[in-house]
């Protein structure tokens, strides 16, 4: 019997198929069914069996995909500056129960609007409240982000901040001739006052005293205003004198400690006067001073503020030269 021959072994050989995998090609002699069942166990199934495997991960992969994005909006909805819608912001006018016909705002919420337009509470022009307000507001702030806007001034008037500044009603013309014909010198008449516009009594000297020209007025601001202490309500002093009389009396200027800053007002110098403190007419208050053709004028109101230093100059800038008259 002769011998059989040596099993011939056969030899591999390792290339690179891609730079992170290696790939086992079949060498000789050996049974090639048993390469390729080798290579299908390395694959993977076979194709028929691929289908549903892949079908469960693409399923799998998309139900994850979609929690995140779920989780996303959740976080979206939940975290950050939530923003009230408009509709939501203030709160809708009720019927007096006492009053049929008759609609107020609830409490907290005195800024009604009408149409696209909302009003101040201390504005004159709110409609009768026999019309049903739109919607009621806490504040003006949020009235605007619930799209409506203030209510523009009358004709003639200014609107600084939340104040309003009218033409008098009724005017201040025979005033002032009077009081230019006592003083016997051209005096500038105020043309817008805050509003509500009315002057207070001067009395029998036509609001002459101590030989000084003195208009008063009184008016209420919208809620967070700031003027007299702890109100709304603030005052405004319109005083008129020939220059150096200030020195003697006391109501014309500040006498206790003050701030003074220098300014221009209608072409001529001027001055900011903070009066600080005293029991005088203007203490606390914040006072526009300059001098013209030989008289001293002021305007002066209750509490040092941005607002109250917008009304003054405003003030102002609105007067006009009234001579006087022979009588």
């Amino acid at each position: 019997m002769s011998a059989l021959p040596p099993r011939q072994v056969p030899r591999k050989r390792i290339t690179r198929a891609r730079p992170c995998c290696l790939r086992l090609e079949e060498g000789y002699g050996r049974d090639s069914s048993s390469v390729n069942k080798g290579a299908q166990r390395e694959r993977g199934p076979p194709r028929e069996l691929r289908a549903p495997v892949q079908a469960s991960l693409l399923s799998v992969r998309r139900a994850t995909l979609l929690g995140v994005v779920a989780l996303l909006a959740a976080c979206h909805r939940g975290g950050g500056h939530h923003e009230t819608s408009p509709l939501r912001l203030g709160q809708p006018a009720k019927e007096n129960p006492f009053a049929k016909g008759v609609f107020v705002c609830p409490g907290g919420y005195d800024w009604p609007a009408y149409g696209d337009v909302v009003y101040a509470p201390s504005d004159s022009r709110i409609p009768a409240a026999d019309v049903r307000p739109k919607r009621c507001f806490a504040s003006l702030d949020e009235a605007q982000r619930a799209n409506f806007h203030l209510a523009p001034p009358p004709p003639g008037g200014v609107l600084i901040d939340t104040i309003y500044l009218v033409p008098p009603e009724p005017p201040l013309l025979g005033t002032c001739r009077e009081a230019a014909r006592r003083l016997r010198k051209t005096i500038l008449c105020p043309t817008l006052v805050p509003e509500p516009p009315p002057v207070e009594v001067c009395g029998e000297d036509n609001c002459i005293f101590a030989r000084a020209f003195v208009l008063s007025f009184t008016f209420s601001g919208p809620p967070g205003y700031v003027g007299i202490p702890n109100e709304n309500a603030n005052h405004l002093f319109v005083l008129k004198a020939r220059v150096g009389r200030e020195r003697s009396v006391e109501f014309l200027g500040c006498t206790g400690a003050r701030n003074v800053q220098s300014v221009t007002v209608r072409g001529h110098a001027g001055e900011w006067i903070h009066c600080l403190g005293g029991e005088t007419m203007n203490s606390g208050h914040v006072m526009l001073v300059w001098k013209e053709d030989g008289v001293r004028y002021a305007v002066s109101l209750h509490s040092d503020t941005v607002t109250n230093r917008a009304i003054a100059p405003a003030v102002a800038a609105g007067v006009e030269p009234v001579a006087p008259q022979d009588g």
